[in-house]
């Protein structure tokens, strides 16, 4: 049954709304501060009835239980929040729970966090370079300086730790994803390192 406007209009306010109850103020803020196509990707998404309960009941997911990766999700990458929340929104909390915690352990998550609350970003960097290299879960750029074995001081730092970050947020949204599917799939919901 297809839903009418007023319907649509309701169920977007609503969405905004819940997702704001579980942010801080700053948090709220960044929402509030999304760009239209950002906001418009999630609300045409929303309004498709196959996908609207469960990207709702996904995104609220993401924001209980990491805001920052939804809320950098949906500025950078929204189509990527967009699957991965439809993915986590109609599994158990049981299997959701067990998911979270693993992903928490992942190296992903340890590397973004590790950049995220160290004061000193430039180790921080570096020892996220050491970390995520023999995975290549980098971007090409950092990949390439790694392999032309170029000294650190030569690097722009500052730039690749910007262009790490928005890699970081799009691989985990995608490690959510795909463990979610594995773990559907029976094959457990180990973290592999795949």
């Amino acid at each position: 049954m297809a839903q009418t406007y007023d319907q649509r209009q309701e169920l977007l306010a609503r969405l905004w709304t819940d997702l704001k109850s579980n942010l801080t103020a700053a948090q709220i803020a960044q929402l509030d501060g999304l760009p239209d196509p950002c906001r418009n990707h999630v609300e045409d998404r929303l309004s498709k009835p196959e996908r609207g309960l469960k990207l709702k009941s996904g995104l609220q997911r993401l924001a209980v239980s990491d805001a920052a990766l939804l809320l950098d999700g949906l500025r950078l990458h929204p189509h990527a929040v967009c699957r991965a929340a439809e993915t986590i929104g109609p599994i158990s909390e049981s299997l959701w729970d067990n998911l979270r915690e693993e992903l928490s352990r992942h190296r992903l998550w340890v590397v973004a966090s590790s950049l995220e609350t160290s004061k000193d970003k430039n180790q921080a960097f570096w020892q996220a370079l050491e970390t995520l290299a023999p995975y290549r879960e980098l971007p090409q750029p950092l990949l390439d300086f790694l392999e032309e074995g170029r000294a650190k001081a030569e690097a722009p730092w500052r730039e690749f730790l910007t262009s790490l970050r928005r890699f970081l947020v799009r691989e985990r949204l995608e490690k959510v994803r795909f463990q979610t599917y594995a773990a559907l799939r029976g094959r457990g919901s180990q973290c592999s390192d795949t």
